[in-house]
């Protein structure tokens, strides 16, 4: 519950720049205007990270501040941000 609070902080000050808007349209394959499970997984590995199901599943549980099981562009740009940060 903690982690999702920070996440929701996070999301909330988060700039969406061009580059993180044309990501993830590109993740988006079904254009449907989130990034469900599958493409979140291949968003993490073309972003450098090797993501299990069980590592893909806890970042959109961090990350899906509003609780509908995909990431909106808001959502995605907070993980992005806490992606580069390492």
């Amino acid at each position: 519950e903690l982690l999702r609070f920070q996440a929701v902080e996070a999301t909330a000050a988060v700039e969406i720049t061009e580059q993180v808007r044309a990501a993830f349209t590109y993740f988006d394959e079904d254009r449907s205007g989130s990034l469900e499970t599958r493409e979140v997984r291949s968003a993490l590995t073309k972003l450098g990270v090797d993501a299990s199901n069980s590592d893909t599943i806890a970042a959109l549980q961090r990350f899906d501040t509003d609780g509908n099981g995909c990431l909106d562009l808001k959502e995605f740009a907070a993980l992005v941000t806490e992606l580069l940060r390492f």
